[in-house]
C-alpha cells in the first residue's frame, strides 16, 4: 500500500501502451505520488510527478534508482513479445539480466512489493491442455514460443528471489492484451488484409482490455494481493468471428502448407511470424479466471468480445 509519507514507485517499460496507462490512472488517483519510470523511451505523459529514467533496466545506473528514490513498489512491465531490431540474445539480456539487475536493486533498496505482468503463454501450445487452464497447469519447458519461455524463466527467477530477500510479489499472466493504441504480434495477426487460420482449428482468442489489467495492478498495490493470478475478460472470440467483425476474408490452410509459407516469408522478412507459431494459433489457452474473481474487488469494464471491438473502433478506422 501507498502510504502518506515520503515514497515513491518505480515502473519498468512504463512508455509503453501498458505502462502508459498504469502511470495515468495512478497519477489520476495518487495525485501526490512520484513515479520513477526506466524506459530508453520517454513517456509521453506529461506530470510534474513523473520522472523518467531514460536507461535500459540492464544499466549499472538501473540498480541505484530504487534506493535513491525510496520507491516501495516496483511494477516490472519489460517484455518483448517480437522485434525486427534486436536479437533473440538481446530480448534474453533484456529480460533476464534486466530482470536480475532490478531484482537486485529491490533488495538493496526499501522494496515491500514486486509486480509482475507476466503472460499466459508460459503454460506453452500443445494438445491435451485443459479447457479452461488454472494457474496450477505446470509452466511448459517445450511448445512454448521464446516470449512465453522467457516469461516462464523470470517467474522462476522472481520467487526464489523474493522469498530469500523477504520481498512480497504479485505476478499477473494476461492473455492477449488489447487497448486504443495496442500493436504487437498477435494483435498484428489481425490486421492482415486476409485473415489466415488453420484447417479444423477454432483457434479462440480471449482478451483482457488495458485499463482492466491495470485496474488489477492498482488493487494488487493497495490491498497487497499476493500470488500469481490468470487474468482474462469473461469469454473468448474465434479467429473466425475476428475476420468477421472485420469484413475480411477468412481462409483455412493445412498445417504444412501454412507452416511452409510462414517460415518461407520469415526468411524472407516480410512477416515476423516463424514456423513455432503455428501451435500458438492451433493450441490457443483460454485462462481460468476464478483465482483473480475470488480475490479481486476490480470489476472488469470489457468482456473479450467488447475488448476486441473496441479495440477496432481505432485500429480499423
Amino acid at each position: 500500500m501507498v502510504r502518506e509519507r515520503a515514497e515513491s514507485i518505480l515502473i519498468t517499460g512504463g512508455s509503453g501502451n501498458l505502462g502508459t496507462k498504469l502511470i495515468e490512472a495512478l497519477l489520476v488517483k495518487y495525485p501526490a505520488l512520484v513515479i520513477h519510470n526506466i524506459d530508453p523511451v520517454k513517456s509521453q505523459v506529461k506530470s510534474k510527478q513523473l520522472i523518467s529514467h531514460p536507461i535500459s533496466v540492464t544499466s549499472v545506473e538501473a540498480i541505484t534508482i530504487v534506493k535513491k528514490y525510496n520507491c516501495i513498489v516496483v511494477f516490472h512491465l519489460v517484455g518483448i513479445m517480437s522485434s525486427k531490431q534486436l536479437s533473440k540474445h538481446q530480448i534474453l539480456d533484456i529480460e533476464i539480466n534486466g530482470l536480475n539487475n532490478i531484482l537486485l536493486a529491490s533488495a538493496k533498496g526499501n522494496v515491500e512489493h514486486f509486480v509482475f505482468v507476466s503472460s499466459g503463454a508460459v503454460y506453452g501450445f500443445k494438445a491435451g491442455m485443459p479447457r479452461y487452464i488454472p494457474e496450477s497447469q505446470p509452466m511448459e519447458d517445450e511448445n512454448i514460443i521464446d516470449y512465453g519461455q522467457n516469461k516462464a524463466f523470470s517467474e522462476k527467477i522472481i520467487r526464489k528471489f523474493c522469498r530469500a530477500n523477504e520481498i512480497e510479489h504479485t505476478i499477473f499472466r494476461p492473455c492477449s492484451i488489447l487497448g486504443k493504441t495496442s500493436s504487437n504480434i498477435v494483435s498484428r495477426w489481425f490486421d492482415q488484409k486476409v485473415i489466415i487460420g488453420l484447417n479444423n482449428t477454432l483457434t479462440p482468442f480471449s482478451f483482457v482490455w488495458d485499463e482492466d489489467l491495470v485496474g488489477c495492478m492498482i488493487e494488487s498495490m493497495e490491498k497487497r494481493i499476493l500470488g500469481t493470478y490468470n487474468v482474462a475478460a469473461f469469454g473468448w472470440v474465434s479467429l473466425q468471428q475476428i475476420a468477421y467483425l472485420q469484413s475480411k476474408k477468412y481462409v483455412t490452410l493445412n498445417k504444412r502448407l501454412l507452416g511452409g509459407i510462414l517460415n518461407m516469408l520469415h526468411k524472407c522478412s516480410l512477416i515476423e511470424y516463424k514456423r513455432e507459431h503455428l501451435d500458438f494459433i492451433k493450441y490457443r489457452p483460454v485462462l481460468n479466471r476464478n483465482k483473480l474473481k475470488s480475490r479481486f474487488t476490480y470489476r472488469f469494464k470489457k468482456t473479450s468480445l467488447q475488448a476486441f471491438e473496441d479495440y477496432l473502433k481505432t485500429h480499423n478506422s
